[in-house]
């Protein structure tokens, strides 16, 4: 930044390299000798700024004047060039969370072991859900439940989300129990995707 201040006072003042590089060398030495009591001709003898002094003298002797215009394009074309990455970055991007649609029924065994039952696309005519209940139209789930030998803890998953595919991040659940007359059996569940850790976890 410093290089560029130099470089866009010179080209401001009209005046030559060297008129502004002795006019900044006299400064310098006048602050630094008010300031620390030290002659002008040794103020950065020795010390480490006379490294940095003298790099700085080098690109001031080195200026060649620039055009304008052209620093103002290559600005202009260089936001443009950012704009479209991040446009072709944002377009080719998934959302922050994804909605999974699916609808899944886990076993559980009398030792624990978890199993998922596939029940393919046609679930949905069986199992459907809102924000408070869980709909499961008993007659044809316990039809597919007996021709599945299941004889364990039943689990209905759903309002499944993801971050990327195939990378579940959480969802819904709840027990499924056997025994009822209804023919639709109302299943309440108290939403878990409502805490606010897993709203800021969508946002990220």
């Amino acid at each position: 930044m410093e290089d560029i201040c130099d470089r866009v006072c010179i080209q401001g003042s009209g005046r030559t390299a060297h008129e502004y590089g002795m006019v900044l060398l006299k400064t310098l030495k006048l602050l630094s000798s008010k300031s620390e009591g030290t002659p002008p001709a040794v103020t950065y003898a020795g010390e480490r700024e006379f490294e940095d002094m003298k790099r700085r003298m080098g690109e001031i002797a080195g200026f060649r004047p620039y055009r304008k215009r052209m620093c103002a394009g290559m600005a202009a074309a260089a936001v443009l060039v950012i704009a479209a990455l991040l446009l072709a970055v944002h377009t080719h991007s998934y959302a922050r969370s994804n909605k999974n649609e699916n609808i899944l029924v886990y076993e559980y065994d009398s030792e624990g072991n978890a199993g998922i039952l596939d029940y393919g696309n046609s679930i949905h005519q069986i199992i459907s859900y809102d924000d408070s209940y869980v709909y499961v139209d008993r007659e044809a789930f316990e039809d597919f439940l007996d021709k599945n030998n299941v004889d364990g803890d039943i689990f209905i998953v759903f309002g499944d989300f993801y971050k990327l595919p195939g990378f579940s991040s959480g969802g819904e659940s709840c027990p499924y129990e056997t025994g009822s007359d209804a023919g639709v059996v109302q299943i309440p569940y108290q939403s878990q995707t409502n805490d606010w850790m897993v709203t800021l976890f969508k946002i990220l």
